[in-house]
């Protein structure tokens, strides 16, 4: 069953215990859903951090790079976080050439922002940053500091950029119209 909840049991100091539990009846969040916030942020941080070991060019192969085929869906689903996460991306560019992590991670973490708000932004972003058999699919590099599209996906990511940029309703892109019935 996937909802199944796995329990988990460890000893804490009695001192941070006492705060614990001041910060559950100041919040009314039940102890379970408290430490499973605690662990989703724990993962995220080790999996953006892990993400940096990773060289942020990666090496030309023939296989092509997963994000191409994702690209296309992620931009017909406005609801989804890589959606979110490249139109932050693409609405921060239009303002500043110059786009960094920090400006990113600002917009997808601002609540007023549904069209880009992303809870997990950081765990996401980590994943669109490496192209290894788990990631979802490389998007992104950092060099200097600043994030780029990475060249390998640009030109598919350029023709689907009005999903990206536009409310929804953009139409299909010129070169996905091939199939059409006549």
């Amino acid at each position: 069953m996937k909802n199944k909840k796995k329990k988990i049991t460890f000893s804490i100091d009695p001192d941070v215990h006492e705060k614990f539990t001041v910060a559950l009846m100041l919040t009314g969040e039940t102890q379970t859903a408290a430490l499973e916030k605690c662990v989703k942020e724990y993962i995220s941080k080790i999996f953006f951090k892990e993400s940096e070991k990773f060289s942020t060019t990666t090496p030309l192969s023939t296989e092509t790079p997963k994000a191409i085929n994702r690209i296309p869906r992620w931009a017909k689903n406005p609801d989804q976080i890589n959606h979110k996460i490249i139109r932050a991306y693409f609405l921060l560019r239009e303002e500043n050439e110059n786009i960094t992590v920090y400006d990113m991670e600002r917009l997808c973490l601002d609540r007023s922002r549904p069209d880009t708000f992303a809870p997990t932004f950081r765990n996401n972003y980590a994943q669109m940053k490496i192209e290894t058999p788990k990631s979802t699919g490389k998007v992104f590099e950092e060099k200097g500091g600043f994030v780029y599209i990475w060249d390998r996906v640009a030109p598919t990511l350029e023709n689907y950029k009005k999903y990206f940029i536009e409310k929804r309703g953009a139409t299909e892109p010129e070169t996905k119209q091939e199939n059409s019935e006549t």
